[in-house]
């Protein structure tokens, strides 16, 4: 995660102009910058890690859920990952993994469907980004516990501000935290995607 952090700090810096640019052009819908630099953050890392699987050998497709225009709103990205080709695409109701990138989703219900974890299958994994376990309500933690559910805690904003001085690479935290718990790809696969992402030959506009 650290060494994501640092890729994407570095590609972040050379590249701020153009991310800039990008972040001006979807400010249209009347978010603040500041939340577009949010969402940029949160569509970014999804990208990443849908091109890491591919990367590592294995087959996947993203598709961005932008939701209300309005500060604060619940973003949603679905990334499929398959080892063999996918032709389904669209939401993803009941996923075996959920990444949830604020404690907000969880402490003041900052999404689409609550509670969290709804439509996680069982022996699903739930990875958060937070400094440390989360004081659940007690019929989640039950709920989650008879989904014999993974959950993990991972000081995601934490470990981008210490590294990389800012905030913006959380998802470079998070997408290596949940390579190394899945194994759906490789730290060089990641390593790559980040280049790709950046450094590759156009830059992609969307999530």
């Amino acid at each position: 995660s650290r060494l994501l952090v640092r890729l994407g700090a570095r590609f972040d810096a050379q590249l701020s102009g153009l991310v800039f640019m990008r972040t001006l052009t979807a400010g249209r819908s009347g978010q603040s910058l500041r939340d577009l630099d949010q969402l940029r953050n949160f569509l970014t890392g999804s990208h990443i890690l849908s091109t890491a699987v591919i990367n590592a050998g294995g087959e996947s497709t993203i598709v961005p859920f932008y939701g209300s225009e309005k500060r604060m709103a619940p973003v949603e990205s679905y990334v499929r990952v398959s080892d063999e080709p996918i032709y389904e695409i669209g939401e993803i109701t009941f996923p075996h993994i959920i990444i949830i990138f604020h404690p907000q989703v969880i402490t003041h219900g900052k999404s689409y469907t609550m509670p969290f974890y709804f439509g996680l299958k069982e022996d699903g994994i739930a990875l958060i980004n937070n400094d440390g376990p989360m004081k659940l309500h007690r019929d989640q933690a039950r709920e989650l516990e008879e989904r014999r559910a993974r959950l993990y805690y991972f000081p995601a904003t934490k470990l981008s501000l210490e590294v990389a001085g800012m905030d913006l690479c959380t998802n470079m935290a998070l997408m290596g935290c949940i390579g190394a718990i899945t194994g759906l790809t490789t730290v060089e696969a990641l390593e790559q995607s980040v280049k790709d992402r950046f450094l590759g030959k156009g830059f992609v506009v969307s999530g």
